[in-house]
């Protein structure tokens, strides 16, 4: 604990000690522009008229390499820079440390809080320049509001930005780019000289000569055409080609009608019930200029904000600008998503707000606070939303509608999937089955969403119009519509399917390559095959049957014998027993008789069956079928 304290008191006498000065300091250039990336990186302009061909920059340390490594000049009439120099050596800030501060840890506080010293040298033909460059600054953070007035939504968004760059930003142009470009830091200001390897000379002998290698002459390459030499003046600093602009449009003018009437109760969900906020509502938070949002522009496949009037930020404060405020399409509604994070979303729905990203540019991850009428009515979370993607956005929890789920599974169906080297595959179906059993306890109808969660590698079974299948996150939306008061079960089936290799002689195999050849009616060379398969097959499952039979019938005479003679035995000495006698060895002999019929046939049923498998083992090698669907 004593070691946080003075941990804490060294930290407050260095801050004392060591006033913040500028990032960067430079006369007669102020910023002048600033575009605010999310990757903790700005490029910042500075212009204005100088009266020397050499520009001194002092930048602070771990900032020099930044400026060196992105430094752009730009001048009327193009750029003469004839280069740009700084020493070798940090010029150290003069800090007091601490007493009992080790000598190193003080020279390296000294070291990193030094400025260094950049020069740039420019031609005499110079008047107006402007100096561009990177450097490191807070990200901007969107936040946005989602406005339900008079049955429309109304999307706004703003962004705020945080200046600590030792220096005030004063009416600067500012723009936000919602994407973050690779960016990386580099070590341009630090001296390095790596080690070389050392070849020595002991004046080797040369035994061979190397032969020297030869290119034949050919003709010149021809000239370009004089239009390849036309001067571009797409480039020109002086007249800039503006980007494609996608501003957004302006809302009609709202008619003054002497004395607000209040407002009307507006739906949510459904077109029914009254707002959240049952009070005198005599405003609007949609902004009447829209003239002042900014343009969306995209290029290189980044979005950037240009924000149309200039902003002041003074040094270490915050400052918060309107990006847009624009009609988008959708509705406040409900769904069903169960979330670990909120227990009772198992059985209950979320409210939720549902639009579609009409900007036309991509809208960063930010907070969402919905406002129906003047009220507040809940705060959710705004993933990355791409430009004509439609977002859902939970802000709250309906316990006023119960969902019960259950689930079910069954495997159907055998399709041929493939037959290569005598293997045959078929494809099987694994039907999932979810039921969605759904109360209303509201006085009016809603509508109503549920966010199914997919079996991984399953698909939906003939989706309605409507839903929408979102393979990315492996998640379905299904919509329905529930009236008030009224409970109604909503399915959703999906199948799964895997192939699996069978045996020829199955039930499945017979119905797959049956429906293969019902379905490919062309006298193809695979048909043929199959036919022929399917004759012999028929032809062994006979054989089978017969063979079985005939192995049953000779495992019971033979059982019959056993027991006979047993019997003859136990009459042998006994001289009342002789009818007996003669009948048990009549019954033998019979047997005896038929089962040698039976071991000729089965030698015959045995050798038709060898015969038929080799026909049927020649013939389905014959046969190649890559994915039969």
């Amino acid at each position: 604990m004593k070691n946080l304290i003075l941990l804490f008191m060294v930290s407050v006498i260095i801050l004392a000690a060591c006033p913040k000065r500028p990032d960067m300091a430079v006369e007669g250039l102020p910023v002048k522009k600033a575009v605010i990336y999310r990757n903790g990186v700005g490029y910042f302009e500075r212009e204005g008229e100088i009266d020397s061909p050499k520009i001194y920059f002092r930048v602070r340390t771990n900032k020099v390499s930044d400026f060196l490594a992105s430094l752009a000049v730009l001048q009327e009439g193009g750029t003469s820079i004839k280069g740009v120099s700084f020493p070798t050596k940090i010029e150290e800030e003069p800090i007091q440390c601490p007493v009992k501060m080790k000598p190193e840890k003080c020279k390296e506080l000294q070291k990193k809080s030094g400025l260094m010293k950049v020069t740039l040298e420019l031609s005499e033909d110079f008047d107006t320049v402007r100096v561009g460059y990177i450097g490191e600054t807070p990200v901007w953070r969107p936040s946005y509001r989602l406005v339900q007035e008079n049955g429309k939504l109304y999307l706004q968004a703003w962004g705020i930005i945080q200046n600590i760059s030792g220096e005030d930003w004063k009416n600067i142009k500012l723009s936000l780019v919602a994407g973050s470009p690779i960016s990386f830091e580099t070590n341009l200001s630090y001296t390095y000289i790596p080690q070389r390897p050392v070849i020595s000379d002991y004046g080797e002998v040369i035994s061979s000569v190397p032969v020297s290698d030869t290119t034949l002459a050919e003709e010149p390459p021809m000239a370009p055409s004089p239009e390849y030499y036309a001067e571009d003046k797409s480039y020109e600093v002086s007249s800039p080609q503006p980007a494609k602009s996608m501003a957004a449009p302006s809302s009609p003018p709202m008619k003054k009608e002497g004395k607000m009437q209040r407002s009307k109760s507006v739906a949510i969900g459904g077109g029914y019930g009254k707002s959240a906020y049952d009070s005198d509502f005599s405003g609007s938070m949609i902004p009447k200029e829209t003239m002042q949002m900014a343009s969306v522009v995209v290029e290189g496949g980044q979005t950037r904000y240009d924000i149309p009037q200039r902003v002041t930020v003074p040094d270490e404060n915050s400052t918060m600008v309107l990006i847009f405020s624009k009609k988008v399409e959708g509705e406040l509604s409900y769904l069903f998503s169960p979330d670990y994070g909120v227990p009772d979303s198992s059985s209950h729905p979320f409210r939720v707000a549902r639009f579609k990203n009409t900007t036309g540019g991509l809208l960063e991850k930010g907070p969402l606070a919905i406002y129906e009428a003047g009220s507040f009515l809940g705060q959710g979370m705004l993933s990355m939303l791409p430009a004509e993607a439609t977002t859902t956005v939970p802000f709250s929890l309906e316990r006023g509608i119960a969902v019960e789920v259950k689930k079910s599974n069954t495997e159907r169906g055998g399709r041929l999937y493939k037959i290569e080297s005598g293997n045959l595959m078929v494809e099987k179906d694994y039907i999932y089955q979810t039921e969605y059993k759904i109360k209303n306890g509201l006085d009016k109808p809603v509508s109503f969403i549920v966010r199914h969660q997919r079996n991984s590698g399953s698909k939906l079974i003939k989706p309605e119009k409507g839903v929408e299948d979102n393979v990315g996150t492996n998640t379905a939306l299904v919509k329905t519509e529930i009236a008030k008061f009224t409970t109604d079960i909503l399915k959703v089936e999906e199948v799964k399917s895997y192939p699996q290799s069978v045996d020829w002689m199955s039930d499945v195999a017979e119905e797959a390559v049956k429906d293969y050849i019902n379905k490919n009616k062309a006298d193809n060379e695979n048909i043929k095959l199959l036919s022929q398969l399917l004759e012999i097959r028929e032809q062994l499952k006979k054989s089978f049957v017969k063979r079985d039979k005939l192995y049953q019938e000779q495992n019971e005479l033979e059982k019959a014998q056993n027991e006979t003679r047993s019997n003859l035995k136990a009459i042998e000495k006994n001289p009342q027993a002789q009818d007996l006698r003669v009948k048990l060895t009549e019954r033998l002999d019979k047997n005896a008789a038929r089962l040698q019929i039976i071991s000729k046939e089965l030698i015959e049923i045995q050798m038709r069956i060898s015969e038929l498998k080799v026909r049927f083992d020649e013939t389905k090698k014959q046969i190649k079928i890559i994915d039969a669907q």
